[in-house]
């Protein structure tokens, strides 16, 4: 059978690449929040800029900016990273215990206020141009405070601010505006704006309004005003008046009264070249109807204790998980959910439930994480505080895994933390590729049962008798973590420490319809407990892939074997067919075996392995990419085997991989994306060595189905972590 279905891993790939993509709804442009109860009260409307937040108030608009050259600098680094390097993988046990000077690190934020003084103590305001979808807030352990379904809107229309003068925001194109709509009667000279907080105010000698802040500038463009009279607009001469730091308006040859007046500033926030909201995309998924779910992380949505200049640490505690809904087309937004608490988290993966409800894995320092009544565990477990990321973000309680159900609105459903006295849900020592910390996977049976495979140091995670041979974490070392859930996630039905003496790291899991769970990751344990008869009984060297079998029921381990050769080897991802075979896809520096497969790329670096449910025959093994094991091609962040056997891989290569001098989990891969097989219909035939790609194998390793690029030349495409 040659027919392939690569639309949803393709839809999957391309939010992951674009996760600032453009609809026409709540992720367009410039818009609009209501205040359900997600900020202060003082708050009518939130919207978020390049750098920071602007809050709409009664009587002013209040900015809360980061610094728009910190924040550039990062997003260059971040996504324009082209440096060439190669390397062997290192273990230096884990992280260096971080200096409170480090979790201290500040970031410059500057918050300011326009006040518009002497205005109507109570206007009328109103939202226009309402935009599709809805936003949910789960911020924090008090339910009081979660707000669902909050609606966004283009435009906002103040009337009566002042005595016969409306005043309107809104966003057309790149650009945030406000208009003072002077209707007859009205006297422009009542608009008198002070700006609270501002280092400074001038105007240009292009008559631009310079705004002055410890982080940067900002301007106001110079003023047009107008009238509509009879069918025609009439341009009318004004300007600033500045004094002090207050602002009033000047029309020197007057205006014909008898019209309504537009004045009609423009801000200009930064040169910023991306969205800090909006471009770190970590995990997605489909549901059965087609819906797509792109989960990320978003800086977060606080109102400033203060106007003018201040810091904040680390950022922490200033992003939060962000999951974004979209329809089947991708051209509408039907919701966007932001989780979190009072320190930073991250989503890992994502799956859908039987009712189309979305399950997420995350890992988060946060102590007031949002839980639900009856959750197996309400409670933050503590840890050791690590790096979240390269960047230099911090998990400054250390970190637990959380596990949170939505409905199909993004309400929340269920929430449970789960973990030890130590760090669980993050890889802190087993990073190859960039963004392998964000590794882990979630997956659901029959019966919407939880299972999940990810990564801890502690050696007392619930349900584990510390005793048990092997006991992972007992050594002393990383281990990867095995466990079962129910469905409402308030009962811990088994789990189980998955390592030997030295390090081992969690990366995807799979349960079967035979009632089997599959795990697989990578290990430098000689003593990782390989049982009689398997593919691979002994560890081959530097590091090996693993894949794991267990009891579904019981958690009782059933078989477990080696993957790899004598140089760097590591399976990512796993996928189980009807008949419970087994196939994975991983890296490897080595000669990896090519076994029973008509159709490789001989002496490449990316490898699918098919074995039999007892993990003891290889049916295939075959190799894929550049023909060349000096580095490999491509981080695997997606993998599938459909209905007849033919199986999909999609990742990202070059660019990220090939960074350093970050302040944790610096990338050893290397590598490009040049010379990967591409067919006569792929949707991209060529590469800047720093892109997406996406590769069909025919069923049985008999031949290349399809092979493209997905990227832009100017850009270092990449995911931020986890697993689609």
């Amino acid at each position: 059978m040659r027919k392939i279905y690569r639309l949803p891993l393709l839809f999957l790939l391309f939010f992951l690449t674009a996760s600032g993509f453009s609809h026409d709804g709540i992720k367009k442009g410039f818009h609009f929040t209501e205040n359900k109860g997600q900020f202060d009260q003082n708050i009518v409307y939130q919207s978020k800029l390049h750098v920071g937040n602007m809050f709409l108030e009664k009587d002013r608009f209040t900015f809360d900016l980061f610094s728009a050259s910190e924040m550039d600098l990062l997003f260059k680094k971040k996504h324009n990273s082209r440096e060439e390097k190669n390397g062997i993988p290192e273990i230096t046990k884990r992280q260096s215990e971080l200096d409170p000077s480090e979790i201290e690190k500040k970031f410059k934020k500057h918050s300011y206020s326009m006040i518009f003084n002497g205005a109507n103590a109570n206007p009328t305001i109103l939202p226009d141009l309402m935009l599709s979808g809805t936003k949910n807030y789960f911020i924090g352990n008090d339910q009081s405070k979660w707000v669902h379904g909050a609606k966004s809107f283009k435009a906002i229309r103040y009337n009566e601010l002042y005595n016969n003068i409306d005043m309107e925001i809104y966003s057309e194109f790149e650009w945030m505006k406000y208009d003072f709509i002077v209707h007859p009667g009205g006297d422009p000279n009542d608009i008198q704006i002070n700006y609270e907080g501002v280092d400074g105010l001038r105007v240009n000698a292009k008559g631009e309004l310079i705004i002055e802040l410890s982080t940067g500038q900002i301007k106001e463009v110079k003023l047009k005003a107008y009238q509509d009279i009879n069918g025609e607009r009439i341009s009318v001469p004004c300007f600033f008046n500045n004094d002090g730091k207050q602002i009033s308006y000047n029309l020197p040859s007057g205006y014909n009264n008898n019209f309504d007046l537009i004045i009609d500033p423009i801000w200009i926030f930064s040169s910023l070249s991306g969205s800090t909201a909006d471009n770190w995309g970590f995990t997605s998924t489909y549901d059965t109807l087609g819906n797509l779910y792109a989960a990320g992380i978003t800086f977060g949505n606080g109102y400033p204790a203060t106007v003018g200049a201040y810091s904040t640490s680390s950022l922490g505690g200033d992003f939060d998980i962000s999951i974004t809904k979209f329809d089947p087309t991708g051209a509408n937004v039907l919701y966007a959910t932001y989780l979190g608490g009072n320190d930073n988290e991250m989503p890992h993966s994502l799956v859908h439930d039987s009712q189309n409800n979305l399950v997420l894995l995350g890992s988060s320092s946060s102590t007031n994480y949002p839980t639900t009544g009856g959750a197996y565990d309400q409670t933050f477990n503590l840890g050791y505080p690590i790096y979240a990321n390269m960047w230099g973000y911090i998990y400054s309680n250390g970190s637990d895994i959380v596990i949170t159900k939505l409905n199909a609105s993004g309400n929340l459903i269920n929430s449970t933390y789960i973990g030890g006295s130590d760090n669980e849900g993050i890889n802190e020592s087993m990073v190859y590729n960039y963004s392998d910390q964000g590794r882990g996977e979630i997956v659901l049976d029959a019966n919407d049962n939880v299972y999940v495979a990810t990564s801890l140091w502690s050696d007392d995670f619930p349900g584990i008798s510390g005793a048990s041979i092997n006991n992972g974490a007992g050594w002393g070392t990383q281990d990867a973590v095995v466990f079962k859930m129910n469905s409402t996630l308030s009962t811990l039905n088994w789990a189980r420490y998955l390592g030997g003496s030295d390090y081992e790291c969690g990366n995807s899991i799979r349960v079967s319809n035979q009632g089997t769970v599959f795990v697989c990751g990578a290990t430098t344990s000689t003593d990782l407990g390989a049982t009689g008869g398997v593919h691979d009984q002994t560890f081959n060297g530097i590091w090996d892939g693993y894949i794991a079998s267990f009891n579904a029921n019981t958690g009782a381990p059933i078989a477990r074997t080696y993957i790899g050769t004598a140089d760097y080897d590591q399976t990512f991802i796993l996928e189980v067919d009807d008949q419970e075979d087994v196939y994975v896809v991983g890296q490897s520096l080595g000669n990896y075996p090519v076994v029973n497969a008509p159709y490789s790329n001989a002496n490449s670096s990316q490898f699918i392995h098919k074995l039999n449910s007892s993990l003891t025959t290889t049916d295939y093994s075959t190799v894929f990419g550049s023909g060349s094991t000096a580095s490999i091609n491509i981080s695997p962040t997606a993998f599938l085997v459909d209905k007849c056997g033919n199986v999909y891989v999609s990742g990202w290569g070059g660019g990220f991989n090939n960074v350093g001098g970050g302040a944790a989990y610096n990338p050893f891969a290397g590598g490009s994306t040049n010379g990967l097989p591409i067919t006569v219909d792929a949707q991209q035939n060529s590469t800047d060595g720093s892109d997406f790609y996406f590769f069909v194998m025919e069923r049985d390793a008999t031949g290349l189905l399809y092979g493209s690029y997905l990227g832009d030349p100017n850009v270092a495409e990449h995911t931020d972590g986890g697993t689609s």
